[in-house]
């Protein structure tokens, strides 16, 4: 009887520890690192003109991006 105690606690733990890991790889980083980044426009020039000359339309999920100094 004292087993099924100690076997659910451990699953317990699992489930705490598995959501708690997957819930922080899910996080957005922070106000700094975010505003660091800006598009890389000479990049996104460039490839949407070889594109246009190919006839090929780009759609973009994430732009290209530079580091910017802060």
């Amino acid at each position: 009887m004292r087993t099924d105690h100690r076997e659910d606690d451990m699953k317990r733990l699992w489930i705490m520890l598995s959501v708690g890991v997957l819930s922080a790889g899910c996080a957005s980083p922070g106000p700094d690192r975010a505003a660091s980044n800006e598009v890389d426009s000479a990049q996104v020039n460039a490839v949407e003109r070889a594109a246009r000359n190919s006839g090929v339309q780009v759609y973009w999920v994430n732009y290209p991006r530079k580091k910017t100094e802060n």
